[in-house]
């Protein structure tokens, strides 16, 4: 057993796959009749992108396509169990004083970076453009509209599912348009 996958069981999860990126880790997990989303940060830089993503997350649960927050979690220590798993932390060279970790909602589908071309097609482009659309006017923008945070449920159904944030020192505005053009740029015509 690693750390991680110690500290996902602790919040009594079941880790099943690493769906690891080079800034976070990323586990499958699973619970009594649930699947869940456990991202975990161990650099400074990173867990300030979970937090923002919680932040988004928790302010928009109201949107049926939002995956829901389960938990969010910035420190350790108050059991011995959470000793273990710091001192498991630490010994692998981490500075940082806790790992942050975020659960949300599985959300089915596949990535669309697993297909060919990663292209929307026009139910799927439109699906995800209300969602931006949803975004927009609750004043988030710069939302990393790439295909790996597509996830294709169906021929006429895509989701957004990674709300974490795509840093840039441009305005508001920028960001939008940013957005909407990489929106465009996955659309199958």
């Amino acid at each position: 057993m690693t750390w991680e996958t110690e500290l996902i069981r602790f919040f009594g999860y079941h880790p099943l796959k690493s769906m690891s990126t080079s800034e976070t880790m990323v586990y499958k997990a699973r619970t009594k009749g649930s699947l869940a989303v456990a991202k975990i940060a161990c650099s400074p830089e990173y867990a300030e992108d979970l937090q923002e993503e919680r932040d988004r997350l928790a302010e928009n649960q109201d949107l049926e396509w939002m995956p829901r927050l389960i938990r969010y979690q910035d420190y350790l220590g108050s059991t011995p169990e959470e000793d273990r798993i710091l001192e498991l932390f630490h010994k692998e060279g981490w500075t940082m004083s806790n790992p942050v970790i975020l659960l949300k909602e599985f959300t089915l589908g596949v990535s669309l970076s697993k297909f060919p071309g990663a292209k929307l097609n026009g139910r799927q482009y439109l699906n995800v453009r209300h969602q931006v659309d949803e975004m927009h006017s609750r004043n988030y923008a710069g939302l990393d509209i790439v295909p790996c945070n597509i996830l294709v449920q169906g021929p006429t159904l895509a989701t957004l599912f990674d709300l974490g944030p795509s840093l840039s020192a441009k305005s508001f505005s920028e960001r939008k348009y940013d957005d909407l053009v990489s929106l465009e740029n996955l659309f199958q015509e």
